[in-house]
């Protein structure tokens, strides 16, 4: 390793120590003796606490640091979750005061998350995953024309078109040609219940059934379509993708869905001038921005609209309701995939007569928040407890690494915003959640048959 990479590593990690630092001090201040249902978001700051969590975060982002430097699909997902997931989950140790076995066991997690992302384990003479340190450059000089064939290919331009307009369908059937996109207002809440409970009415019915598949395909084909929009300066697919952006939004006010339009034009930016290369760099000082921004407008008007827009629901709350799912699996029998997993469910008969989220929503918020979903270390601990620690670390590699595989035959930027879309999803949502499977691994099969079709 050469001074100037010592360096280098050195002035990044003090970085990221920066944006722990200044996620830490935003929270607490704007979300401390703020109400929230059933009761506040549980401010109890221990300095010492704090301490001791910095440690462990700067051992852990010397370890981030010193093996994630490429620009894979897998090095990309740990980047944005390293920022958006590990800061908040690490810091959440003094910022609600847990206990000492919570504080170790998640960072032993997002340490095997690290670990089998960027070790090759062989089982049976089968290589699970591999050690990628290559960016860009290493595939996509002779390959342009592959990735611009796949793009322009019709099978691909109808069925992105065509899953589009069926999610266009179904929200005018649902709610009709109004847009409801104020994003701030507590009618997003208001409309999350109520397409829950749509939902609800419709399980175990094949319109349900047709409608959950789009709902969930729409999720990744959007931002996809988009892309490919931009990508290939084609006016009306770009119309018809942010159409059904906002048609998700208005359904089920998914934020995400809104965000990401600022996502995907910023990465099709970056990968235009050229510096797709550095994009996590960008993400990391967006953050950065946001927090600080967050910060000033609080203590200069004492709002907290701009930290809500986006930061306490993609950075805060995970790593909150993590604290939730924790305590109340910790010395309760775990699922153990028998609820919301996919066919498991059918098969695995559970130890609880309701769902874990209604136990998280009536224990923890009073029955007003109907779905408190997470993912991640939540996911693994609620399953497995300590086994699912170490399982899932193991299964998030494996699934990431058929991924790239994937995901880089439609070039860099498509595997960019594929993989910021993953990180994303995948701390509010459960690894193997029916949704989830009917969204993100769907999707990847099509992508797949695609590549095949000659």
């Amino acid at each position: 390793m050469t001074i100037k990479k010592i360096k280098t590593e050195n002035n990044s990690l003090l970085f990221l120590l920066l944006i722990r630092i200044i996620y830490v001090i935003t929270t607490v201040t704007i979300l401390d003796g703020l109400w929230y249902y059933g009761g506040g978001y549980d401010i109890e700051f221990s300095l010492i606490k704090e301490v001791f969590g910095l440690l462990v975060f700067t051992i852990l982002g010397f370890f981030f640091r010193s093996n994630f430097s490429g620009n894979n699909f897998k090095t990309i997902v740990i980047k944005i979750l390293f920022t958006l997931y590990y800061i908040p989950l690490n810091a959440s140790f003094s910022i609600h005061n847990q206990p000492i076995n919570y504080f170790i066991i998640t960072n032993i997690y997002f340490f095997l998350v690290m670990f089998f992302c960027c070790k090759a384990i062989t089982i049976g003479g089968i290589k699970i995953t591999t050690r990628s340190e290559c960016g860009f450059k290493t595939y996509e000089g002779n390959r342009q024309a592959q990735f611009i064939d796949l793009l322009n290919k019709r099978t691909t331009r109808i069925i992105l078109l065509g899953i589009c307009l069926l999610c266009i369908t179904y929200k005018i059937s649902y709610n009709g040609f109004s847009f409801a996109l104020n994003i701030l207002s507590d009618s997003v809440y208001t409309t999350r219940e109520s397409y829950v409970e749509t939902m609800n009415m419709l399980d175990s019915s094949l319109f349900g059934y047709i409608v959950t598949l789009i709902m969930n395909l729409a999720g990744y084909v959007v931002p996809f379509y988009l892309y490919v929009s931009i990508k290939k300066k084609d006016f009306f697919a770009g119309i018809v993708s942010l159409i059904c952006l906002l048609s998700i939004f208005s359904v089920n006010s998914s934020k995400s869905a809104m965000i990401f339009i600022v996502i995907v034009f910023m990465i099709a930016f970056v990968e235009h001038k050229g510096l797709l290369n550095t994009f996590s760099k960008y993400f990391e000082m967006g953050v950065f921005f946001l927090l600080l921004v967050s910060l000033i407008i609080y203590l200069l008007t004492g709002k907290y609209d701009f930290y809500f827009l986006i930061l306490r629901r993609e950075m805060f709350v995970p790593s909150w309701l993590d604290t939730k799912y924790y305590s109340l699996f910790e010395n309760s029998p775990k699922i153990l995939w028998s609820q919301g997993t996919f066919l498991m469910q059918k098969l695995i008969p559970s130890a609880y007569a309701d769902s874990y989220l209604q136990m998280i929503n009536k224990t923890f918020f009073g029955g007003y928040v109907p779905s408190p979903n997470t993912g991640l270390f939540a996911d693994a601990y609620m399953n497995f407890g300590v086994c699912g620690v170490i399982l899932y670390p193991f299964l998030l590699s494996f699934v990431l690494n058929k991924s790239e595989g994937i995901f880089q035959k439609y070039g860099p930027g498509i595997l960019t915003v594929m993989a910021v879309k993953l990180a994303i999803h995948l701390t509010n949502v459960p690894l193997f959640r029916t949704d989830f499977v009917l969204s993100y691994f769907l999707f990847v099969f099509v992508l797949w048959l695609i590549s095949k079709i000659k």
